[in-house]
């Protein structure tokens, strides 16, 4: 990092700041620095693209008892997949992986039973009450995600006896970033900061 002379009540005054993450998600965070004094600068390391109807995922979807939302993209995902039948089994349970999921499955009328308190992530999720072993045994779960990632989620509900499927609505690319393109400030001369992005 630079060091330069800050003026200003904001934490982030002056300070040019690389916004990573993928459209239109970054916008929020270009706001908040922006309300704290720094310069946002978004530049998307990777783009998010829906991935067609899986009939054999879709199929899994509906015989499940449980749904396991591990994004926002991953519900943007499914509501993709669904737009013309989205039956449910009577009873299903339904997990997000964090509040910004719950919100994002609650706005397309999907109510969740199932969400960490806090460190919104797998091991977090694993370590709710719903999820132990005598509460997933033998229990069809979905889990609605991006294409590869992690497999802990998974892994470990199948350990604890459940039958677990991957439903794959969304990819993540790398774009291709033309440095020259990007509408940099013309007194931009360095970067204070990097945001990072989670793959």
């Amino acid at each position: 990092m630079t060091t330069k002379s800050r003026k200003g009540a904001g934490l982030l005054t002056g300070l040019n700041i690389l916004v990573t993450r993928p459209a239109p998600q970054n916008k929020a965070l270009c706001t908040a620095i922006a309300a704290e004094g720094g310069i946002p600068l978004a530049c998307p390391a990777v783009e998010i693209h829906l991935t067609p109807k899986d009939d054999i995922a879709l199929k899994q979807l509906k015989a499940a008892d449980l749904l396991i939302f591990t994004s926002v993209n991953a519900v943007k995902g499914y509501i993709h997949w669904t737009q013309t039948d989205n039956t449910l089994k009577s009873g299903v349970q339904i997990a997000a992986i964090g509040p910004q999921t719950q919100q994002a499955l609650e706005k397309s009328g999907l109510y969740t039973t199932i969400t960490p308190c806090s460190s919104y992530n797998s091991e977090a999720l694993l370590r709710v009450p719903e999820l132990a072993q005598k509460q997933v045994q033998e229990k069809r779960i979905v889990i609605i995600k991006g294409e590869n990632g992690r497999t802990l989620l998974r892994d470990t509900l199948r350990t604890r006896g459940a039958r677990v499927d991957y439903a794959n609505t969304y990819r993540r690319n790398r774009p291709n970033i033309d440095t020259i393109s990007v509408n940099w400030p013309h007194e931009l001369t360095c970067l204070d900061m990097i945001t990072a992005t989670r793959r």
